[in-house]
């Protein structure tokens, strides 16, 4: 029984460090210049690989102020060289038209304007100051309401946008070091900044956990039954 214990405790711990390796996520919400503005990341650690899911949770905003251009890791340690791919995004460009509601289009592909710079402990993944790329900040991500009525010239100037959610690789010349914490900038200075706050664990790794403590548990609620018999 004692052998079966340490297994299972060995499996719980391998559960947990899975859960700390794999996917986490932070969130941020607060006010800017231009009004609201919110925003979601999800984080997901393989080897040498950091995939960064990072999106704007803002419905149908006026301006550019309120979308997301930026997002600062900082990591427990030096993260090495980092290099950058972007994977294919969703895209909308939004029209202005002055008597009439605004219109939209979507499309599919590659951002050409974001991009990543190090620094000491940081990575900046940004389409808005430091390691962006491109000049004249576009592909800001817009919140995916369903409706742009609101855009304002802030942002139907600066076609196209990234719908929803932007899919970025980060490659690390090392392993990908612990994720200490996260900053989202907003607009095109960047304008604004918000702490990100972790949402730890993952519901998924949260699952492997209690999985684990409950077959550990059962089998101590065996252990005493056996020794009362």
């Amino acid at each position: 029984m004692r052998k079966v214990l340490i297994g299972l405790a060995a499996t719980a711990g391998a559960l947990a460090l899975a859960g700390q390796a794999g996917a986490v996520t932070f969130v941020a919400s607060g006010t800017g210049g231009d009004g609201a503005e919110s925003a979601k990341a999800v984080l997901t650690t393989s080897g040498h690989t950091l995939d960064v899911a990072l999106s704007s949770l803002i419905a149908n905003p006026k301006a550019a102020g309120q979308e997301v251009s930026d997002i600062e890791i900082t990591f427990a340690n030096s993260p090495g060289v980092v290099t950058f791919q972007s994977d294919s995004q969703n895209f909308v460009t939004i029209t202005r038209h002055k008597k009439a509601a605004n219109t939209w289009t979507t499309s599919t592909g590659a951002t050409t304007h974001w991009g990543v710079a190090t620094s000491s402990d940081t990575v900046t993944l940004a389409t808005a100051g430091p390691g962006s790329v491109g000049g004249k900040p576009i592909d800001l991500i817009i919140g995916n309401s369903g409706s742009f009525s609101n855009a304002n010239p802030s942002i139907t100037g600066r076609n196209p946008q990234i719908l929803g959610t932007g899919n970025f690789d980060l490659m690390f010349s090392g392993a990908v070091p612990k994720i200490s914490s996260v900053v989202f900038s907003f607009g095109t200075g960047p304008d604004n900044f918000l702490p990100g706050q972790a949402l730890v664990p993952e519901p998924a790794s949260w699952a492997l956990m209690m999985m684990g403590a409950g077959l550990i548990g059962g089998a101590l609620r065996r252990r005493r039954k056996l020794a009362a018999a």
